[in-house]
């Protein structure tokens, strides 16, 4: 079903350095909710950056998930420096490389 899918090892840590730390931001400053955020996190992060990836994959495109390392660091001081109260998730990216035929773009 998922022949000629691969999931490169930097995507798996950049994808588990967003994770970790999306889930860190989501629980401050109630650090016992981790559990719960890592795996509310986890569940829907990964499918969705792997969909973005498999679509693109569908029509002829290679695609990958990067870290955005200044975005991912505004998220963590914005979420520090008002306690909690704003909390971005701007981790990354699924990044698409390729040309689109016409007519294939926004599926």
């Amino acid at each position: 079903m998922l022949e000629g899918y691969h999931v490169a090892k930097v995507e798996i840590i950049e994808m588990g350095i967003a994770i970790l730390g999306l889930a860190l931001i989501y629980s401050y400053p109630v650090f016992p909710f981790f559990p719960l955020a890592l795996v509310a996190i986890a569940s829907s992060f990964i499918p969705h950056e792997l969909a973005h990836k498999y679509v693109a994959k569908n029509i002829g495109l290679e695609a990958g998930f990067r870290l955005s390392p200044f975005y991912f660091l505004l998220s963590i001081v914005v979420c520090l420096l008002t306690g909690g109260i704003v909390k971005l998730g701007l981790a990354g990216a699924a990044v698409v490389h390729g040309w689109v035929a016409p007519g294939d773009e926004g599926q």
